[in-house]
């Protein structure tokens, strides 16, 4: 099969959950002996050179499009005041990504076209006019949901207006691709069943994001000292997050464990952001690392205390099949079937978090046998190949 993915982002190396979780479709793909190309925006927040993705797979083919999606003030406001169009949708309309799109339709007669998330919906109408090939819409997140949430925590009042706005013109413009596509795909079955209620005549299929499995890890003496985070520091969900921790959790655990220290490892982050976490006490910010394995190695426990957003976190799946002990917030956890306490712990407060890491700092052996537990569930439920199987086969038969 010929596979044509359109993302917003080249996804390789796969340094953040979004790279990571359409890279290892990817590649899982090319391993099924697919033949991958891959139309992507090269941003200038997450831009990537030719020679560090000119050693992927020989199926796999990378063609980026340089566009700045960066958001600007003047073109939010005429979008604001002269048009209708979602400003999220529209930082990604390129005339040259139009004229390279139709160039690899011509070229390789795709057999399916993958869309990687609302924002690039925009092409569906160039798509169609070239191939019968059916197009589906992967909906990593419910997009207008997160920035929905994202608006009602804004304070300021010229914020939270144009925010509002935009949700609204979001909300109708993902509504409205819903049926414009052959098939959508949902990394849970809570975003799907808030969609299905939006636009009832849609062909869906929950496909979880999934991860290479190991069949070894090697653990040493865990390491309780210490936590860590990882993950795109440019999503404000994880900045709420972090910015969360560090004010009212972290202080309460320093205090309680004056040994501990917290590791935060992340690409893109805002300055205002660098700054609150280059001066918190016990707080170590990495910044952007070149191997996100080997910077977790070091450690046995991470957090994430996410209040928005929905899809599914690649990082925590990530996490549990290096035998992390994972403690999430309850929203971070959505569409993980993980069993609480056996998998993975949960903490939505300050006290949680305390007990969860006083617990494991008394009884070390727990971080193993929670960790050990972890990788077992993730063997089970996101062999990455075994979802790419599946997800072919209903490709085969969205036609049927």
């Amino acid at each position: 099969m010929k596979i044509l993915q359109l993302c917003t982002k080249i996804p390789y190396p796969p340094k953040d959950g979004g790279a990571a979780g359409i890279y290892v479709f990817s590649n899982a793909f090319a391993k099924l002996g697919h033949n991958v190309d891959i139309l992507a925006v090269n941003p200038p927040k997450h831009f990537v050179n030719e020679h560090e993705y000119s050693m992927i797979s020989k199926n796999i083919h990378i063609h980026p499009i340089a566009i700045n999606t960066n958001p600007h003030l003047v073109s939010a406001l005429k979008n604001m005041f002269f048009s209708v169009a979602s400003y999220h949708v529209q930082r990604f309309i390129n005339k040259d990504f139009v004229n390279k799109l139709q160039d690899l339709i011509l070229k390789t007669s795709p057999d399916i076209v993958q869309i990687e998330g609302i924002y690039l919906a925009s092409y569906i109408p160039v798509i169609r006019k070239l191939t019968k090939a059916p197009i589906v819409l992967r909906e990593h997140n419910v997009e207008h949901l997160l920035w929905n949430e994202i608006a009602i925590k804004e304070t300021n009042v010229l914020k939270k207006l144009y925010l509002n706005i935009q949700v609204k013109r979001l909300k109708k413009f993902e509504i409205q691709q819903l049926s414009n596509v052959d098939a959508v795909t949902f990394v849970t079955k809570e975003d799907e069943q808030v969609m299905i209620s939006l636009c009832k005549k849609i062909k869906t299929l929950v496909v979880p994001f999934g991860v290479t499995l190991y069949d070894e890890r090697t653990f040493e003496k865990p390491n309780v000292q210490s936590i860590y985070f990882l993950g795109a520091l440019d999503w404000i969900p994880n900045q709420e997050a972090l910015l969360w921790f560090t004010k009212e959790v972290w202080p309460a655990l320093l205090a309680k464990f004056p040994d501990m220290s917290f590791h935060i490892a992340g690409r893109n982050a805002p300055s205002n952001l660098v700054d609150v976490l280059n001066n918190v006490m016990g707080v170590v910010y990495h910044g952007e690392v070149n191997d996100a394995n080997e910077f977790a190695k070091q450690y046995n426990i991470t957090v994430v205390p996410l209040f928005t957003g929905s899809g599914v976190r690649v990082k925590i799946i990530e996490a549990m099949e290096q035998g992390k002990v994972v403690i999430a917030s309850t929203k971070a956890l959505i569409g993980i079937p993980a069993i609480e306490d056996e998998h993975v712990l949960i903490a939505d407060d300050v006290a949680a978090y305390i007990a969860h890491i006083g617990a494991l700092r008394a009884l070390s052996e727990a971080v193993l046998a929670t960790g050990s537990k972890a990788r077992q569930f993730i063997h089970e439920y996101y062999d990455i190949q075994k979802i790419a199987t599946r997800l072919i086969k209903y490709y085969n038969d969205i036609d049927n």
